[in-house]
Order: structure tokens, then C-alpha cells, then sequence
């Protein structure tokens, strides 16, 4: 490697070297548009002579980048100079855990079984975002963990407060640098004391393999040495005892703490936790340790939402992805193979589980009315044939490969209800494959808000019966995320069409947003923590709406308070993303990259990231303890130009049509 310190890769100027790896050189760097320090990963490896291997890092590298939690360190940029990848991140203020465990071990101490319970929840939960993701670490071992200081700094050797914070880093490196080598050398990648058999073995990994590598991290937590590493020991002995020795019993542990940690260390990886979640959980109760709630930190205090309204808990990152996906016509089908029938009520011993998207309790289910046996259609592969524009009190339906009525039967199109009659829209007749229907509620009402989509019956010619009995051929069923923030829209602002609603919305709590954040960030200034604390609860209720998980009493005083409306800013941004995105898989999903509509769903793509970010900095000015906790925030959170990104997304959607787009398909018997 040659020497970088004075040069300046993209916008990041190399200002001196912090520590050299095996695989990399990190650097201290200064960030020359957001002006502050970052660390620069400089991988070994040289990606100029090979397009595939410079394709493979940025895919890599743009994957980890677009993670978003506490506990994984946070990538600002990546890409190639002079043949060598680089990765630019947040800088952690504190010490790795293996420093840290060198002064422990140094002094013959171990850290307390609640310490350690408390360390391991915090990396499984980084471990299974990712793994949710579709990214394995693969390297998963001390060296590769930060401590964060809290409100004193981590030292070497002393107790752990319990405000620091276990940050994993160096998230799909391992898989980066293993692309360069194994294509170069054939060698496996990995560290010999923390590594799975399957990783051995050079068989592919998964989320277990990084489970394994956890369970010797809490092995070495708790006995204050590895399991397979003694000075006698050789790289390859190490290797040869991971695959055909058990590790020596823990001692001075009780009997299900060992059981835990030897389940976690199966050779086996199907005998093993399947999520390193399941792992630190069953160690939390085996040294006694109360799990706070998951998603609210537990001195946070959730706030039911006004009676009335109702929304259900959608995982918005999973919803995030699904809005991030391609027009895949394949995907599209296995959704409507498999929604289909629980839209009409056809599975009896599944219907009420709760969807992957959709935790358990939601309120918020839409269905279609139950037909009679004899209408019910046997699912096949589904068949994009149009698309269904509903926009406010309208309908407007395009249909561009669709079939022509067989003799003495003819089509209809219906509004689906959730538990009540479909409303008839008006017969469909196609000429050439090509039809259009439009329809306007009769009393102005939103369709979405009570009813879930549309469908497209078979019936006799001439129909003496005006009800929905025959059977439903096509279908269009908006998704659950859409229903439920339209919804929601519509209990917050009863009477503004959702497409008004939305960007006037979205302005008058940018407006809010903005305000509370200049107060927080003017409390810290003038060194006042009771108000930086009150102002950034503010922020955090903003940004979530009432129905948010994470809305809540951030602040401690009993009162969880928040002076925007009850929708929130997230939402609004979300819902805006959701308007302007075309059918997956309509004819019309193809989007010219330049086009507003393109231009537009990535600035919110990006100011979505943002906003989450904004609020995990505000979290912490709420939860802190120090007004010097938070003094050294401040510059992250004016880094973020959430006000100015919101400002030009409504000005670019004020032109475009908000319209829910709904792919028809096609369910023939």
C-alpha cells in the first residue's frame, strides 16, 4: 500500500493513519462537505484490471451502506482509488472490545454476566438487521466491535457503564476483501480463532456461521480466554479443533448459561440458534437479566394513540426494501398466488396470523367479501393486464391485455369492500385487448379509505342478478402499507383528499420539525440540557406521528409531547414515495431514470435515510444524562439538511400526479 496521508479521495482528505490489518489501513479523514472527521478504510486489493471484481465491491458496499441501526456503524461513502477500494465512515469515539478485553485479561478479570448479556444483545441485534438484509458479517470477533463511550470514556481494565454502547463494525469487509482474494488465491477469509466450521470448510455461510463466531466471543466474555487458542497452538490446530473438538466446559457459570453458549457452538449449524437474536435472549434469562422492549429503549415510555385512531405496526424497513424493488413480474406473482386467497377468506386455519409485514394485533386487515363456493377460482400464475388509478374520490382503469368476454358472459368491474358488498363500478368491454373504465364515488369519498381495490367478475350475458356472484377473473388489490397510511391520513384530516393532504401536510410539519430542532440544537448551545432534552422528544414524536413505534416519553417527564400533528413527518414521506411510484409490474413501470417521477423517489429514498438518522441523533439528546453527551452531536445533526431536501421533494411533487397505482392481474381457473 502506498502512503495516502494528503490526498483527497473524493471528499473525504486523509489527515493521518490510525492503525493497519490484515486486510486494511484505517486513516483519519476530514469529510470536506460535511465537514467532520470520518474513518477511512483502505482495503488491500487491486479491482482497475477486473470490472466484475469493482462491480462486486460497490455492490457490496452500497448494500452495507444503506444500513440504518444503533449498533452498526454508519458508511458515508465507498469507492476505488489507484486499484484499492476504500469505505469512508462514521468515527466511534471509545476502544474495540479486543482492546478492551486485553486489559481485563491482563489484570485476570472477566466483565459481569449482566455486562456481558447486555454486549451480546446489542451485537445480535446488528447481526440480525443485516441478516434480515441479506448480508452476512463473516468476520464477526472483537476486533471488529467498538465501544462507544457514553458519558465517560471506555478505559481499559475498569467497569463498563451502562451507557456505552457496542457498535459492530467492518460489515460485509470480510465479504469485499474475500471477493479479491478468493478470486486471486482460492483462500478462505476469516479470523482462525472466531471462524465456523462451514466457514472451514469453505462451504457457503449464512446467519449461523455468524451466530457460531458470537457464541466464541461470549465464550471468550465469559471465561476470559478463547476456547481454541492457546500459546502452543497453531493457525491450522485452531482450525482442526473448530471442526472436531467441543470447546472446554465454562467454568464458574451455571449449568444454563453453559447450555446456551454450547447450543450457540454446535458444530452443526442446523442444531445451532438460527438467529443470534434467539441466542442473546436465552442468555439474558439465563444470568437473569430483564430484556427491555425491542423497538423502544426501555426508558422510553410508549403512548397509546388518541381513541379512534388506528394504524396497523408495519415494519417499515422491510416496507422500505419492497418499495425499493424492481417491476419483477415474477415477484409480482408469488404475491398475488399467495395474497389472493386470504383476501378471500379462503384459508381457514392461517387467515388471522399476522402478515410478514404486519406484527400480530394489527387492526387493519383488508379483505374481499366471501363469495360462494361455485365463484371461487382456482389460483394460477397471475398475469399483469392493467392498472387501476386511484386517485382521491377516482378511478381510472387502463387495461391493455385484456381478453374479450366469452360467448354469453360478459365483464364487470367492482370495488372490493373489507365485510361488505362490492360496489359495482360498470361493465368492461375490451376491444382489441384494450379497455378503459372510469368511475367517481357519488359523495366525493376516498375509495381507499373503505374499500381495498378493485376486481373483475365473470358474468352471464345478459346478468339478471346485480350483485357479484359470478367468478372473480382479475384482480387489483392495493397493499397493506399504502391502505394503512391512507387511512390513517384520512383519521387525521377527515375531510382533505388525500392527495392535498399530503403535501400540505408534509409542509406544515416540515415547518414543525424544523422549529423544534433549531430549539434543541439553541438549548445546547447555551449548555441548557432540560430543554435540549424536551425539544429533541419534540423532534422524535414529529418525525414518528402518534401511531410511530418509536413515539414516545423520551425525555422522562412523564409526558410524551408532541406539537406536530398525529401522522408524522415519516409517514408523509413515505406516503409521498408510495404516490409517485409506478405499478410493479405494469406496462408503464419501466422508468426513464431522468424522468421527475425517477428523480423524485430517490431524493426521498435519500431523505428518508436521513430523517431516521436525524432521529436516532435526536433519541439520544433526549435519553442523555450530560450536556457533554450531546454537545459533541450537534455537528452531526446540522450535517443533515433534512429541511432543505424536504423543501425541494414539495417542490418537485407539486406537479405530479399522487395517484396509487394497482396492478391488475389476471386469476384464471
Amino acid at each position: 500500500m502506498g502512503d495516502w496521508i494528503g490526498r483527497t479521495l473524493s471528499k473525504v482528505r486523509i489527515e493521518r493513519l490510525l492503525g493497519r490489518g490484515g486486510m486494511a489501513e484505517v486513516y483519519l479523514g476530514l469529510h470536506t462537505t460535511l465537514n467532520r472527521n470520518v474513518a477511512v478504510k483502505i482495503l488491500h486489493g487491486h479491482l482497475s484490471g477486473d470490472p466484475n471484481l469493482l462491480q462486486r465491491f460497490r455492490a457490496e458496499a452500497q448494500a452495507v451502506a444503506g444500513f440504518r441501526h444503533p449498533n452498526i456503524v454508519h458508511i458515508l461513502d465507498f469507492d476505488v482509488a489507484d486499484g484499492s477500494p476504500y469505505i469512508v465512515m462514521e468515527l466511534l469515539e471509545g476502544m474495540s472490545l479486543a482492546e478492551y478485553l486485553q486489559g481485563l485479561h491482563s489484570l485476570g478479570t472477566i466483565l459481569p454476566l449482566e455486562a456481558v448479556a447486555r454486549l451480546t444483545l446489542s451485537i445480535a441485534s446488528a447481526l440480525d438487521y443485516a441478516h434480515a438484509q441479506g448480508i452476512v458479517h463473516r468476520d464477526v470477533k472483537p476486533a471488529n466491535v467498538m465501544l462507544r463511550s457514553g458519558s465517560t470514556p471506555v478505559r481499559s481494565g475498569l467497569p463498563l457503564q451502562l451507557d456505552v454502547e457496542a457498535i459492530l463494525t467492518d460489515f460485509g469487509v470480510a465479504r469485499i476483501a474475500g471477493g479479491i482474494a478468493q478470486t486471486a488465491s482460492g483462500t478462505i477469509l476469516g479470523t482462525p480463532a472466531y471462524m465456523s466450521p462451514e466457514q472451514i470448510r469453505g462451504e457457503h455461510v449464512d446467519a449461523r456461521s455468524d451466530v457460531y463466531s458470537l457464541g466464541i466471543i461470549v465464550y471468550e466474555l465469559l471465561a476470559g480466554r478463547l476456547p481454541f487458542d492457546g500459546e502452543s497452538e497453531t493457525p491450522a490446530s485452531i482450525l482442526f479443533k473448530h471442526l472436531n473438538d467441543p470447546p472446554p466446559p465454562l467454568a464458574n457459570t451455571s449449568g444454563p448459561v453453559r447450555e446456551v453458549v454450547e447450543h450457540a457452538l454446535a458444530k452443526d449449524r442446523a442444531a445451532r440458534y438460527q438467529q443470534a437474536g434467539d441466542f442473546a435472549r436465552d442468555l439474558a434469562h439465563a444470568v437473569g437479566l430483564t430484556i427491555p422492549a425491542q423497538t423502544t429503549p426501555a426508558h422510553v415510555t410508549r403512548v397509546a394513540g388518541r381513541p379512534g385512531l388506528s394504524m396497523p405496526r408495519i415494519n417499515w424497513r422491510r416496507s422500505t426494501i419492497w418499495l425499493g424493488l424492481g417491476a419483477g413480474v415474477a415477484l409480482l406473482v408469488a404475491v398475488a398466488i399467495l395474497a389472493r386467497p386470504l383476501a378471500l377468506g379462503l384459508i381457514s386455519s392461517t387467515a388471522n396470523s399476522p402478515s410478514p409485514s404486519v406484527p400480530a394485533g394489527a387492526s387493519l386487515t383488508p379483505t374481499l367479501p366471501t363469495l360462494p363456493a361455485a365463484a371461487i377460482p382456482t389460483p394460477t400464475p397471475a398475469i399483469p393486464v392493467g392498472v387501476a388509478n386511484f386517485h382521491d374520490d377516482t378511478l381510472h382503469i387502463d387495461l391493455t391485455a385484456f381478453p374479450a368476454a366469452g360467448q354469453g358472459q360478459s365483464h364487470h368491474a367492482w370495488l372490493e369492500t373489507a365485510g361488505s358488498p362490492a360496489v359495482l363500478i360498470g361493465p368492461v368491454q375490451a376491444s382489441s385487448g384494450v379497455a378503459s373504465l372510469d368511475y367517481t364515488d357519488p359523495a366525493g369519498a376516498n375509495l381507499l379509505v373503505s374499500h381495498d381495490g378493485m376486481v373483475i367478475s365473470i358474468e352471464p350475458e345478459p346478468d339478471p342478478d346485480p350483485a357479484l356472484r359470478g367468478t372473480i377473473g382479475f384482480a387489483g388489490t392495493a397493499d397493506l402499507e399504502a391502505l394503512a397510511l391512507i387511512r390513517l391520513l384520512h383519521d387525521v384530516v377527515p375531510d382533505s383528499p388525500t392527495s392535498t393532504a399530503v403535501l400540505e401536510g408534509l409542509a406544515a410539519q416540515l415547518h414543525h420539525f424544523t422549529s423544534h430542532l433549531s430549539l434543541a440544537l439553541e438549548a445546547i448551545s447555551s449548555r441548557d440540557l432540560v430543554a435540549a432534552k424536551l425539544h429533541s422528544e419534540h423532534v422524535i414524536n414529529i418525525i414518528e406521528g402518534r401511531s410511530g413505534e418509536m413515539f414516545g416519553d423520551w425525555n422522562g417527564d412523564e409526558l410524551a409531547q408532541n406539537p406536530g400533528d398525529d401522522f408524522g413527518l415519516l409517514p408523509y414521506l413515505r406516503l409521498l414515495a408510495i404516490l409517485t411510484r409506478p405499478a410493479l409490474g405494469a406496462a408503464d413501470a419501466e422508468q426513464d431514470p431522468e424522468s421527475p417521477e425517477a428523480i423524485l423517489a430517490s431524493r426521498l429514498e435519500q431523505l428518508i435515510a436521513m430523517t431516521e438518522e436525524t432521529r436516532g441523533l435526536a433519541s439520544r439528546i433526549a435519553t442523555a444524562d450530560l450536556i457533554s453527551e450531546v454537545e459533541r452531536l450537534t455537528d452531526q445533526v446540522t450535517a443533515l439538511p433534512v429541511e432543505t431536501e424536504a423543501l425541494e421533494v414539495l417542490r418537485m411533487a407539486e406537479g405530479l400526479d399522487l395517484t396509487l397505482r394497482v396492478p391488475i392481474t389476471a386469476l384464471e381457473p
